[in-house]
């Protein structure tokens, strides 16, 4: 019977392997170390290609998922097809470049060799699952300062926002290190994946716009305080 068992067995692990050779099975994926978590009233959420969230000024957290990390957090803000006036709070201002090819990881660009999946192309569709056709992006680094959570989903930097964005600007997060990291996943530095990045999905309204919905305001209650003030006239007569 143990032999039986321990043949099954030998059998069993044969055949996985061989599987694993082929390409036919392979081991769990470890999750994303990186992730931008939303907070407060900012509501996000998974969409085609990265998270989309409906506010253009979100809060979130940059949270770690794998082992402990530390090191210094960077913040990137793409704009597509324009610059644009905003505030990051929780970073300093770095640089601001073009970006309409390759690799953000390029030599001419944030020069960053973990950055495998920001390529042009596929920050592009994260602008264009919310109806954004792309031909370049401004791209605008910031620096957060130190980083260091515990990992589990601890916050690593919490307290941070940016905006207000237009619409199809793609919020990115990395982690730098230096020799001597704590963590095997990330030797060199770690990045948000393109799935939990995070892209806008909301305009920001224009200044006339608002300039005129305010007069609009004004308007309507200039007319029902002189109707009022009509009605009063006649009770009185």
């Amino acid at each position: 019977m143990r032999n039986g068992k321990s043949s099954w067995t030998a059998s069993a692990l044969t055949g996985v392997a061989l599987m694993m050779g082929l390409g036919l099975a392979a081991p769990p994926a470890l999750a994303d170390i990186l992730q931008i978590a939303c907070t407060g009233s900012t509501s996000c959420g998974p969409s085609l290609v990265t998270q989309t969230t409906g506010s253009s000024t979100p809060t979130f957290n940059l949270i770690n998922q794998d082992g402990a990390l530390s090191g210094t957090g960077f913040l990137g803000v793409l704009v597509p097809n324009a610059t644009a006036i905003f505030t990051v709070t929780g970073g300093t201002f770095d640089r601001s470049m073009t970006f309409s090819d390759g690799s953000l990881g390029d030599a001419a660009n944030f020069n960053e060799s973990f950055f495998s999946d920001y390529t042009f192309s596929a920050l592009a569709s994260a602008s264009a699952q919310v109806g954004v056709t792309t031909s370049s992006f401004t791209a605008y680094e910031y620096i957060l300062g130190a980083y260091s959570s515990a990992g589990g989903g601890a916050a690593g930097i919490s307290g941070l926002s940016a905006g207000p964005l237009p619409l199809g600007t793609v919020i990115l997060g990395w982690v730098e290190q230096g020799i001597g990291s704590n963590n095997v996943n990330c030797l060199v530095g770690c990045q948000t994946p393109l799935s939990e990045s995070l892209t806008v999905a909301t305009s920001v309204p224009e200044p006339g716009t608002l300039s005129l919905f305010g007069t609009g305001l004004v308007g309507v209650g200039a007319l029902l305080g002189k109707r009022l003030f009509n009605r009063r006239r006649t009770a009185v007569v």
